[in-house]
């Protein structure tokens, strides 16, 4: 997984087995931006790489670099 978009489809169709539309409800995207994001054709807001992580329990620097470990340490600050 080279880039953000494919670290995000992993995770959605992988880790959570959730349609583009499912995933999108989650974080507030609709399901053809999780598509653009996920192709390469835009890159995710800040915002959206927020709401993926603190939605999902993901590392951000995982989303960013494909550095593990994948899953965050639950933060109660984060909610």
């Amino acid at each position: 997984m080279e880039t953000i978009g494919d670290r995000i489809k992993y995770l959605r169709k992988d880790m959570l087995h959730k349609t583009q539309k499912e995933f999108g409800d989650c974080i507030g995207l609709k399901p053809n931006s999780v598509s653009d994001i996920e192709s390469g054709k835009n890159n995710p807001t800040r915002q959206t790489i927020k709401a993926i992580c603190r939605e999902f329990e993901i590392n951000q620097e995982w989303l960013y670099s494909g550095q593990k470990p994948i899953q965050a340490p639950f933060n109660p600050d984060d909610r």
